[in-house]
């Protein structure tokens, strides 16, 4: 993050009041927190509402197409789980075999015990084979629209 190579957003159902000094002095530029002074019954940021305000951050930017690549330890964040292409799990091997079973169509990437090193080196892996993905599916929709429209003319 601090190398700013990618683009970040750390959401967190941690209090902003820490969260945030604590996110920047990590390099995030934008960190979405629990607020502070939320009202009795507000809602934490996890779960739906995580999701919900990670993905409205992503709109706002015009990045909703953007492989999303997610580190995560906890099944109560299955929501945007579910809306990501990777997730580099940092929770237990029992969560993460409830992880594969909940998020079939995601890549869960075991990332507990890695050196630094290996994070780097699979977080560019991680980027290279989703973009890529990304343009073989977009190259597979434009090579298919010639063809519907011969279809039908």
């Amino acid at each position: 993050v601090a190398d700013d190579v990618m683009d970040n957003v750390l959401a967190t159902a941690a209090a902003g009041e820490y969260a945030v000094p604590l996110g920047r002095a990590l390099g995030f530029s934008t960190v979405l927190a629990t607020p502070a002074g939320r009202a009795d019954g507000e809602k934490c940021n996890s779960g739906s509402r995580k999701r919900d305000r990670v993905l409205a951050w992503l709109a706002e930017r015009g990045w909703t197409e953007k492989p999303r690549i997610f580190f995560n330890d906890d099944l109560a964040d299955l929501p945007l789980m579910l809306e990501c292409q990777a997730v580099c799990w940092f929770g237990g091997d029992r969560t993460l075999r409830e992880a594969r079973a909940a998020a079939p169509t995601v890549r869960l990437v075991p990332c507990r015990n890695m050196r630094a090193s290996e994070m780097h080196a699979t977080l560019a892996h991680l980027a290279q084979s989703l973009a890529a993905a990304q343009l073989a599916a977009m190259s597979s929709v434009r090579a298919a629209a010639p063809s519907r429209a011969r279809m039908a003319s």
